[in-house]
């Protein structure tokens, strides 16, 4: 606001940089090649079995080296690179879970954007019809922003992968605007 003093120290400017190298990066990475897949057991405490495994977005840049996902993941939803990720990473998940024992399910998250547009729900449906993993194995984690930003798209999105068959869930809901 005006009249107001902001320090601009060099901090500052090594997050910025460091901003646009990722950035800069992200927009020339081969995502088949360079994105990958991690995959972290959900246990049931009381049978003391994993009955889950939730996919988790990993980066080896051959420029950058390792980036970790809080650096690239806002990077990619604010330039827009965030749908071409999330396919990447969900054809991954799902070749590699269809493998796994049936009754084993895949926890996937989604972007806000993912869910932004009819046409980039259906290429998630797609994706995932083409897997030959069991939709009804699959677990969709919404984020709350999702779901704040178009609630009619939202409910749309939501009513076409639960037609499919996959589950639903909202993750870190009750920490922004429900």
């Amino acid at each position: 606001s005006p009249g107001t003093v902001c320090l601009f120290s060099e901090s500052h400017y090594e997050e910025l940089h460091s901003a646009v190298e990722v950035e800069q990066a992200l927009r020339r990475a081969n995502f088949d090649l360079e994105i990958y897949v991690l995959f972290q057991p959900i246990i049931d405490w009381s049978t003391r079995t994993t009955v889950a495994f939730e996919a988790l977005a990993r980066w080896q840049s051959p420029e950058l080296g390792f980036v970790p996902p809080n650096r690239f993941i806002p990077v990619a939803e604010r330039t827009g690179l965030i749908n071409r990720l999330t396919l990447a990473l969900l054809n991954q998940a799902l070749h590699k879970a269809c493998s796994w024992p049936g009754e084993i399910r895949l926890s996937f998250n989604l972007s806000a954007h993912d869910c932004g547009t009819c046409e980039s729900v259906q290429r998630i449906i797609d994706v995932i019809k083409g897997s030959g993993f069991n939709p009804s194995r699959l677990d969709l984690e919404i984020t709350e922003t999702a779901i704040v930003q178009d609630v009619v798209q939202m409910k749309q999105a939501i009513e076409q992968f639960r037609r499919l068959g996959c589950g639903i869930s909202m993750d870190d809901f009750g920490t922004g605007y429900s």
